[in-house]
């Protein structure tokens, strides 16, 4: 089903399978970011979290 009016809905299994490699490829923007404990982050297309634990790690507000 497609078009503006189809139901969404997450498929972490799927989501793990066929784009889990996502994660792996935004480690070093994260490093390269260096959030800090008093700054807020927007984790725009979060994906499975992966990154967002990583920054939340960091002390860091997150949006995701």
């Amino acid at each position: 089903m497609s078009g503006k009016n189809s139901p969404q809905s997450w498929n972490p299994e799927g989501y793990e399978r066929n784009a889990g490699f996502v994660a792996d490829l935004g480690v070093g923007v994260v490093d390269l970011l260096a959030p800090k404990s008093d700054e807020r982050v927007l984790d725009l297309g979060c994906g499975h979290g992966k990154l967002t634990e990583k920054i939340v790690a960091t002390g860091a507000s997150v949006v995701a």
